[in-house]
């Protein structure tokens, strides 16, 4: 081992705190008294480089946070940009029905759209009544039949018999019609998305993202404690369950990079922001020209502060159309 000296400008002792993770060996002298302070050490070059650069530099230290923040804040801004379910998926559960309810009256107050009716076809809602009515054409032209050719005590037996089989049918008939038309006028979206016979899977990822399923096909997830977000296929199905902002042709290629977007691209011509949007609202962002979703993102701010300002980041990107969660059709249990 060779002693190497140099003056190392305004270094002071806090350079031996540079020393410990990097696990010199060696000896690191500093002398103090003078603005400029000698430092002798003894070990490899390489390493004595890059111990007085970590003193001399501020920049290259570590910030003041601790470092699961700065790894959670990364992954914030990332989410699902690179997402590998067989990597990242720590467990797999099919949650209790207590569990499933607080999560169902959550997603009612948070998605108001979840609570409206389902959507009916109405050519499917006219269509029984033309069966039924095709059905009851033949039965009634066997009833004339019997009645002009059969004899009378036969006939009026069996009108009778048929009459009265024919209004305990008639009656529970009416009975299933009426059961059906409550179960079609109390089903709302919620109930289409998600029956309530069906079991809520909640599927456990890296960075504490929760990706729950019904089936194994990802519906909703949440970050840490967040609010609920749906997954982008299940809002290209029902478009009207967010808010919707819409970014001009420019920006489309940054939407499917993953990057946030700007303010200017929501204020331009090609763009809309609607009044009233609070602060962390869960928005579906369009793009301009385009029919369905193109990403879902957060407001930074309220969209009167985002107008007033006029520039800056307008949208946190959470997840975008290309981006592997949309690579995944099931997951989990």
């Amino acid at each position: 081992m060779q002693a190497t000296s140099c003056y190392a400008p305004y270094m002071s002792s806090e350079a031996s705190i540079a020393c410990q993770p990097l696990k010199v060996r060696g000896t690191l002298v500093i002398t103090q008294g003078a603005p400029l302070g000698c430092a002798t050490f003894t070990g490899g070059a390489e390493i004595w480089l890059s111990v007085i650069r970590n003193a001399l530099n501020p920049h290259l230290k570590t910030s003041n946070s601790p470092p699961t923040a700065r790894k959670n804040q990364r992954n914030r801004r990332a989410m699902f940009k690179k997402f590998n379910p067989k990597e990242d998926v720590s467990s797999s559960t099919s949650l209790k029905s207590s569990v499933q309810r607080n999560i169902r009256s959550s997603l009612l107050t948070q998605l108001p759209f979840l609570s409206q009716p389902a959507y009916r076809d109405p050519s499917l809602a006219a269509a029984p009544p033309v069966a039924a009515s095709e059905e009851a054409a033949p039965a009634a032209a066997a009833e004339a039949e019997e009645e002009t050719g059969g004899g009378k005590k036969g006939g009026k037996k069996g009108g009778k018999s048929k009459g009265k089989g024919g209004k305990g049918k008639d009656k529970e008939e009416k009975k299933d019609e009426e059961g059906n038309t409550e179960g079609d006028a109390a089903a709302t979206v919620i109930d289409e998305i998600w029956p309530k016979k069906e079991a809520l899977g909640l599927t456990k990822c890296h960075d504490r993202i929760s990706i729950f399923t019904v089936q194994t096909v990802p519906l909703f997830f949440q970050h840490f404690d967040g609010p609920f977000v749906p997954t982008l296929k299940l809002l290209h199905k029902y478009p009207d369950m967010l808010p919707h902002v819409q970014i001009d042709r420019g920006a489309i290629k940054f939407l499917l990079a993953g990057a946030n977007m700007m303010a200017p691209g929501l204020l331009s011509a090609g763009g809309k922001l609607p009044d009233n949007l609070p602060k962390d609202e869960i928005v579906a962002i369009h793009a301009e020209g385009k029919e369905h979703a193109c990403g879902i993102g957060k407001l930074i701010a309220s969209s009167e502060e985002i107008k007033k300002a006029g520039k800056g980041v307008a949208v946190e990107v959470i997840c975008w159309i290309g981006d592997d969660l949309w690579k995944v059709d099931t997951i989990g249990l």
